[in-house]
This record gives structure tokens, C-alpha cells and sequence, in this order.
């Protein structure tokens, strides 16, 4: 009879282990579908809405205005390329031109031109009228202090005081520096992935009950 009470207590122990683990790893993964359908809704309304012009701080902060919107830029870059590192593209590592653009003497923000392999020497045209998304700063890394001149590890290094928001441009104005694009609208293998857990939960439960019905009754 102890030995049949070990053996349950075993199962029993691995049941409580593994059930509850794959709830929350199924309920992380429709979490995270619903993030990303909300995403496409964000990328969505970038493609069909007009660009909104802005003058102001306060236009950045809308309530008209969210992540990938875009919006009318215009104004001069009142500084050299400073270059954000570790940022992939098609998963190859590189860098990204950032320049503080002065929208009026009032309003100067973080513009993206666009994508590099490598830092490269570029002649800037300093008047900036084009198209620009909105993007939300989430990298803000300190920068070591042997980082090489003109590189940053986050768009909140060239705003004084750190900062939220960046520019990032539609179309790059140099032909050597890449587009940034959109991320590609997709639903993901998320659901898929809450079907597994799920699965994974109640193949734990049958085997759990299963085996308790076929020990023996004696030792």
C-alpha cells in the first residue's frame, strides 16, 4: 500500500506540475494574438489614413494618433547621422541613421532615414518635407562608454531628457541608406500554439487518470 501512495503522490505532483503550466503557456499565447491582431489594426489604419501635419509635441500625442501612424514632416536636420545599432533587417545586423530635425524653433524630433549594414559616409540634403510613421521608443540601454563616435544604442540619447517618440521615414532620401518597412501583417502561429497547450493539458490530465486506474491495489 506505500508504495501505491508513492507512485500517486509521484503523479499526482507531476499533474500539478504540468497542467497549470500549460494553461498559462496557452493563456500567453492568445495573449499574445490578441497583441498582434491589434497591431494589424494599427498597420491597417497606417495604409488607408491620411498623413496628419504636425507642429507641435502635443501633435505627437493625440489621441488621433498611434504607433505606425503617419504624418506630414517637414522642416531642417540640425545634426550629422548618428547611428543606432543593433537593429536587423531581413535578419541581417545593422544600423539605422538617426538626425535631429527641427521642425520650428520650438519642436525638434528623432528622424529615422532608414537602414545600413554598416555606418557610411553620406552628404545629407538638410530640408526634410516628406512622409513619416510614428514609433514608439522601447530601447532606452545606456550607452557604454567606449561606444565608437556617432553610435547610440536607443532614438531617446539624441532628445534631451530621454524621450518616447521618433520619426521614422517612409522613403529614405538617400539611395544607399534601405527603407524601413512595415511590419508584415500576419496573424502568426499564435492560436496554433494555444491548441498545442491545450492539448498538452489534457493529454497530462488522461495520462494522469489512466495511470491511477491501472496501479495495483496491492503491493
Amino acid at each position: 500500500m506505500r508504495n501505491r501512495f508513492k507512485k500517486i503522490a509521484a503523479l499526482s505532483l507531476t499533474l500539478i506540475v504540468i497542467f497549470p503550466l500549460a494553461l498559462i503557456a496557452a493563456n500567453w499565447q492568445w495573449n499574445r494574438h490578441h497583441e498582434r491582431e491589434a497591431l494589424n489594426a494599427q498597420l491597417e489604419r497606417s495604409y488607408t489614413q491620411e498623413p496628419l501635419e504636425i507642429s507641435s509635441f502635443k501633435d505627437l500625442t493625440s489621441d488621433s494618433l498611434t504607433e505606425y501612424s503617419r504624418v506630414k514632416v517637414q522642416g531642417e536636420i540640425i545634426s550629422e547621422i548618428t547611428w543606432w545599432r543593433k537593429q536587423s533587417l531581413d535578419g541581417i545586423p545593422g544600423f539605422v541613421g538617426l538626425v535631429q530635425l527641427e521642425v520650428n524653433k520650438s519642436f525638434t524630433v528623432v528622424l529615422a532615414l532608414g537602414w545600413s549594414q554598416q555606418p557610411i559616409e553620406v552628404a545629407l540634403n538638410k530640408t526634410v518635407d516628406s512622409v513619416a510613421r510614428l514609433r514608439l521608443i522601447n530601447n532606452f540601454e545606456a550607452d557604454p562608454s567606449d561606444l565608437p563616435i556617432n553610435q547610440t544604442n536607443t532614438p531617446a540619447s539624441l532628445i534631451p531628457g530621454g524621450g518616447k517618440f521618433y520619426l521614422e521615414l517612409v522613403s529614405p532620401p538617400i539611395e544607399r541608406i534601405a527603407i524601413l518597412p512595415l511590419p508584415e501583417m500576419t496573424a502568426g502561429p499564435h492560436l496554433g500554439y494555444v491548441g498545442q497547450w491545450v492539448l498538452i493539458a489534457i493529454f497530462a490530465l488522461v495520462v494522469y487518470v489512466i495511470a491511477i486506474r491501472n496501479l495495483p491495489t496491492t503491493d
